[in-house]
């Protein structure tokens, strides 16, 4: 009789496992990946032409109430990290006056924190109960815009690495259950940008110029127009 309880379970927990596995695999799959392609400057202006129907704007928040609740969880936050990660930020920068609060689609609201070496991030918290939730990169600052956002949620940021002339780009997912990271491109050549945009297929484009920093370069390749593209796939 044990024995044959002892089997059953044994079998149950192979049903359970595989039932997982497949579960796990499927999630996986379902999982939605951009990919990074170099374009020509006329695909890019198509695209940048169109912009309007696929981008959503982005409002700064004005109200003074909210800015310092905001700017207080920012202080609450920088008092529980550890003392070198503070280091990063100055406090100066988070009174209610001066820090830029922006309210980002499905109840996010973003402030825009300059940390050290020049780069700044968004500390994204929730608009019901101004909970922290995430921090990203932001795109660099051209025109007094940070930030840009599709219909359907999806942003792009830049983070600059510092020690040479590429970006790091990561793609996320604004929805109302959380901030999910969707995929982050390391190494991109491309070390200012000029222009950006989303299109058609929640697809997102990029306009900028690479600085070559090789030594053996020619001077002509000193500086390298760039047209990027990062099309969704599933």
């Amino acid at each position: 009789m044990i024995k044959s309880n002892m089997k059953r379970i044994r079998i149950y927990a192979t049903i359970v496992s595989v039932v997982f596995s497949l579960h796990h695999y499927t999630a996986n799959a379902a999982e939605p990946v951009f990919q990074l392609s170099e374009i020509s400057e006329n695909e890019f202006s198509e695209a940048f032409s169109q912009r309007s129907k696929y981008q959503v704007h982005v409002d700064t928040v004005t109200s003074p109430q909210i800015c310092k609740i905001i700017c207080d969880k920012i202080i609450e936050r920088l008092g529980s990290m550890d003392e070198s990660d503070a280091m990063m930020y100055n406090p100066e920068d988070f009174k209610s006056d001066a820090c830029t609060i922006v309210k980002f689609p499905f109840g996010w609201l973003a402030a825009i924190v300059h940390a050290a070496f020049e780069n700044r991030e968004y500390w994204f918290f929730n608009e019901a109960d101004y909970r922290f939730a995430a921090e990203t990169g932001t795109l660099p600052e051209i025109n007094g815009m940070h930030h840009c956002v599709s219909k359907e949620g999806y942003m792009a940021t830049w983070q600059d690495r510092g020690y040479d002339s590429k970006a790091d780009i990561s793609v996320y997912r604004l929805q109302d259950s959380g901030i999910q990271l969707i995929t982050r491109y390391p190494d991109v050549e491309i070390s200012s940008w000029e222009q950006v945009c989303w299109g058609d297929g929640n697809t997102f484009y990029i306009r900028g110029v690479y600085h070559n920093d090789d030594e053996e370069s020619q001077a002509d390749e000193k500086s390298i127009p760039k047209c990027l593209k990062f099309t969704l796939s599933r």
